[in-house]
């Protein structure tokens, strides 16, 4: 009887044993399960770190062309014409006007000086209005031979390069083109210089951001794209 007992106890001793070995056996297995979920959480914080600077880039990206498309050369996309302190003035305008051709000296010369035709769109009464940044542009001009209060300068009236034909030349400034000839297009200048008060043209005219300063040309206008409106 006795030795039964002691069989019992003994079995029941080792029924715990491996019951408690089992039971480590788990929580091991669980702590390792525990340690490979976590390693993914971090490969996936990583990831999505990863992923954002895409996102900063191209926000960058959209920056560099904003900036690009503000100041490209012969676009005319600027937004309406406006003045901000960093930029000065620049923008798009369209204005109804005609317009006036006049004999002018070539300027800073003091003998044998040459003569030119200059072109000049004058406006028709309550066009600077639309754009208040231009009424005050034309009046900070006022003396200046390329524009002032109710004209704006578009350039010389000259013989085409390849043709007897007249065209305007001009030349324009800017940061992002320097110092730059331009032509309008035969085809318009035959428009524009027929232009009168009674049969008007609209213009839609372009000043790109120029913050520098320098003694302009004879055929120097303010504006870099001139093109005949609708």
């Amino acid at each position: 009887m006795k030795n039964n007992r002691l069989f019992l106890a003994l079995m029941l001793g080792l029924v715990l044993l491996a019951a408690g070995g089992c039971t480590d056996k788990i929580v091991n297995e669980q702590s390792k399960d525990v340690q490979k979920l976590t390693v993914p959480v971090e490969s996936q914080t990583q990831f999505v770190a990863t992923q954002a600077l895409p996102v900063s880039a191209q926000a960058q990206s959209v920056g560099t062309q904003a900036t690009q498309l503000l100041l490209k050369s012969d676009n005319g996309n600027l937004p309406d014409f406006k003045y901000d302190e960093k930029n000065g003035y620049y923008g798009t305008l369209a204005l109804r006007g005609y317009a006036v051709q006049k004999i002018l000296t070539e300027p800073f010369c003091e003998k044998d000086c040459k003569k030119f035709t200059y072109v000049y769109f004058n406006l028709l009464s309550g066009e600077a209005a639309k754009y208040p940044a231009l009424v005050n542009f034309l009046h900070e001009n006022e003396g200046n031979a390329d524009a002032g209060p109710g004209f704006i300068g578009l350039g010389c009236l000259e013989k085409g390069k390849t043709t007897n034909q007249q065209v305007i030349n001009y030349e324009n400034d800017s940061d992002v083109t320097g110092m730059k000839e331009y032509t309008i297009p035969i085809a318009e200048v035959s428009t524009i210089i027929k232009s009168t008060k009674v049969k008007p043209v609209t213009l839609r005219l372009t000043r790109n951001i120029f913050t520098g300063g320098s003694g302009a040309p004879a055929c120097y206008s303010h504006f870099s794209v001139i093109t005949l409106g609708e």
